[in-house]
């Protein structure tokens, strides 16, 4: 119980915070100032973690008795998917703030973006995204790449607008930045990244091996175990373990975890709200027009993409 009510005072500080952020990103000067902190941010952690995948003995800070994921873009995390959930809500987020700061005059075009009077900046934000892109693949985290090539191509979808296609110099330019990408991963090594990909079922320490164990969890309790229950009740029902070592905190499955901790009742309440929710955004960024206020179209679409990533 006391687990539970730290997590439900947790959420409610979160719902605080929330509500003070709204009120301060009314200011267009806040919002902006508040963008370029996390573009730096984001790059100073992508940096990291590239580091970290190139020397396999760089650690995190000053923790040493971390051995798991040696060798993986972590950042400053703990664990290389809460890394790769920042760089997979940033990248669309913080590619969204770089064609804002373009007078497009209604239309999507490179030489618009060359003739900018702010052209090096632009240069060096693209190198910041592949650096980020770069960090996000070389974290090994299997849904956050996922979902970050998801994010992105829902971000692609939104910018094609009502039009069936989009300009030939912006698929161009699209396709120079995953260029970079592929270009300076092939010089890492994409091999760890593929073979992590295969290496899904890991014969009883496995993710596959958690979801099948929590079904009768979820069975037995269809209201919920309660928050933070988890690490308590399901060792009593993951007969797949192999030893105790591999006795998981977390289900690694956001909904499940859900479902599990809070039953039916709030998988439906709060999954149900974010998809209605998400539906609704989609529709009104579909009806917005670039050409009439571009920074806040351009946003929008990035911290919607940065969503369905995570």
């Amino acid at each position: 119980p006391l687990y539970s009510l730290a997590w439900w005072s947790l959420l409610l500080g979160l719902v605080l915070f929330f509500r003070v952020l709204c009120v301060q990103f009314s200011s267009r000067g806040f919002l902006k100032m508040m963008l370029w902190v996390l573009l730096g941010m984001s790059v100073a952690e992508a940096l990291y973690g590239i580091l970290q995948a190139l020397l396999p003995n760089l650690g995190v800070l000053w923790v040493t008795y971390m051995k798991s994921a040696m060798g993986d873009a972590r950042g400053t995390y703990i664990n290389r998917n809460h890394f790769a959930g920042l760089m997979e809500m940033m990248l669309p987020l913080l590619l969204g703030f770089g064609l804002s700061r373009v007078s497009w005059g209604g239309r999507l075009k490179v030489a618009t973006l060359i003739r900018s009077e702010r052209l090096h900046q632009h240069i060096l934000m693209i190198l910041g995204l592949v650096i980020m892109a770069l960090a996000l693949l070389f974290s090994k985290s299997r849904g956050g790449i996922t979902g970050g090539l998801i994010g992105l191509l829902v971000f692609v979808w939104l910018l094609r607008g009502r039009q069936r296609r989009l300009p030939l110099e912006t698929r161009a330019a699209l396709g120079l930045f995953l260029a970079l990408i592929v270009f300076y991963g092939l010089n890492v090594g994409f091999g760890p990244i593929i073979e992590r990909f295969l290496a899904l079922d890991q014969g009883g320490n496995g993710r596959l091996d958690f979801w099948r164990d929590s079904l009768p969890m979820i069975a037995d309790h269809p209201l919920g175990i309660g928050l933070a229950a988890f690490k308590t009740v399901f060792p009593v029902y993951h007969v797949s373990a192999v030893s105790d070592a591999s006795m998981p905190y977390y289900l690694h499955n956001d909904w499940l975890q859900l479902l599990a901790e809070t039953g039916w009742v709030g998988l439906i309440s709060l999954g149900g709200a974010f998809l209605v929710f998400m539906g609704r955004s989609c529709v009104r960024l579909r009806r917005m027009d670039p050409a009439s206020d571009p920074q806040r179209f351009f946003l929008a679409v990035g911290a919607f993409s940065g969503l369905v990533a995570l």
